[in-house]
């Protein structure tokens, strides 16, 4: 059935339409039934005035206010081109911008800002990688804590830390350990003594006042216990009221019986310098001339001796060579010069200008020690001839001895051994006596006693014990 241009007949039966409107409508697609020749009018071409149609070939003197609503003006000319897009500016993409795009992964986001550089001081650690790692290591005091779960690193203090530096330790430091090093603290507040020992080993501070009674420093001020291991080299530093400062040690004795000493210390305004300061006033050091290459001195000098026993003549000294001044010594000092000592012995002149070597026993130096007569008689049982007692005799022979005793009244009693019965000899003769006493024995022993008194008595007894005579 081909397309009819009556179809739907105005008598036609409604129940036709359907099917026949079906045919009119395949009709028109598919067998182009309709003329599509002109349109408005216009025919289909390239040329001016026309329908234009799309077949390849330039139309031209298009007639065509609008197209797709937009004037001509809208649209750019043949041949335009745009600019490259900018940050500002709205264009074409470049080719370099197009490579850069194609290499941004896909689900990729905009750059987070991060660190390349980490500074710690004077250093910086640069990261060598797009993807580097940054190690974090724990050093004393420091603990570091790690939980992956919520990517969390913790840097705490560990151990005793003093406050200063945000820890627990005590404001004193009293037997507070830092570090390993021993605490500082304090022992008595003014001790009696500086002589202080501490088992502990630990360094101490304490001060010097007037209660302190041995010991002491040269003046009130502070001392600080440096201590040793074993408690016998401890050493200590004294800073004075006044500045002073003096340093001491116990030299190997835990009782610092065998302590150094306080020795002051000099600071650098009381020592001399070598530019002629230091301490008080001024040390003037002045060199001229040739002094460093001087061969000889400018002015020659004179140089002599001088001295009890002893001559000698003065030479020059120009300070070309080395001079020798003979010295002669007095004869006595020559004899002495000639004696080589020796242990218990002293010098003894044996002439004018001659001298030897005599022995001296350890009693006869405790003699020569003594500084008083008194003090010579205690030392050889003597008494002083004023009181009583012996004071002179002599005993060493026990046929013929005597002894003389000190007092207001002398006394000499003598004794001894005669075989000749009838003839006695004293050991001291009785010429200026003014009383004796004699009695001899059959046996030929004889015992004498004498009065010392001026006077023109003489007075004898003879006791002969057998014939039990007596004389007068």
């Amino acid at each position: 059935m081909a397309y009819n241009k009556d179809f739907p007949a105005d008598d036609s039966y409604l129940a036709d339409f359907p099917a026949n409107e079906r045919e009119q409508i395949r009709a028109i697609v598919e067998d182009k039934i309709v003329n599509a020749g002109k349109l408005n009018g216009l025919n289909s071409s390239n040329d001016t005035g026309q329908v234009p149609v799309s077949n390849g070939t330039v139309n031209t003197n298009l007639n065509a206010d609008m197209l797709d609503g937009h004037h001509e003006d809208y649209f750019s000319k043949e041949g335009h081109v745009h600019n490259n897009a900018s940050t500002s500016t709205a264009g074409f993409m470049s080719a370099a911008d197009k490579t850069k795009l194609d290499g941004v992964a896909t689900g990729a986001e905009v750059n987070q800002n991060a660190f390349g550089n980490v500074s710690v001081g004077s250093t910086t650690l640069q990261a060598d990688n797009k993807q580097d790692t940054l190690y974090i290591a724990a050093g004393n005091n420091i603990s570091i804590a790690t939980d992956d779960a919520n990517d969390k690193l913790t840097i705490a203090l560990s151990g005793i830390v003093p406050k200063a530096n945000g820890g627990t330790g005590q404001s004193n430091l009293g037997n507070v350990t830092v570090g390993g090093a021993y605490a500082l603290n304090t022992c008595t507040y003014r001790p009696t003594t500086a002589n202080n020992t501490f088992a502990d080993a630990k360094v101490r501070y304490y001060l010097a006042t007037g209660s302190m009674t041995t010991a002491k420093p040269p003046r009130d001020g502070a001392i600080l216990q440096l201590p040793w291991d074993n408690g016998s080299w401890d050493s200590q530093l004294f800073v004075g009221n006044d500045g002073s400062v003096c340093v001491r040690s116990q030299n190997g004795s835990k009782d610092w019986s065998e302590s150094t000493g306080w020795k002051p210390l000099a600071f650098a305004a009381d020592v001399p310098k070598n530019n002629g300061t230091g301490a008080t006033g001024t040390w003037p050091v002045s060199v001229s001339g040739n002094a460093g290459s001087a061969t000889k001195l400018a002015t020659q000098i004179t140089i002599s001796v001088s001295g009890t026993g002893l001559t000698a003549t003065a030479k020059g000294f120009d300070g070309t060579g080395n001079i020798t001044i003979p010295i002669t010594l007095a004869d006595a000092l020559l004899a002495l010069a000639g004696v080589t000592p020796s242990a218990g012995k002293i010098p003894v002149f044996t002439g004018a200008d001659t001298a030897s070597l005599a022995s001296i026993t350890d009693f006869m130096k405790t003699l020569l020690g003594k500084a008083s007569a008194g003090d010579v008689r205690s030392a050889i049982g003597a008494v002083d001839a004023s009181g009583a007692g012996v004071v002179a005799g002599d005993v060493s022979n026990a046929n013929a001895w005597w002894v003389k005793l000190g007092g207001a009244v002398p006394l000499i009693i003598q004794g001894g051994y005669n075989q000749v019965k009838s003839t006695v000899t004293f050991p001291i003769s009785f010429s200026n006596a003014a009383l004796g006493v004699v009695a001899t024995l059959d046996s030929g022993w004889f015992l004498v006693v004498k009065y010392l008194q001026k006077a023109i008595i003489d007075f004898c007894c003879r006791y002969q014990t057998r014939s039990n005579t007596r004389r007068k």
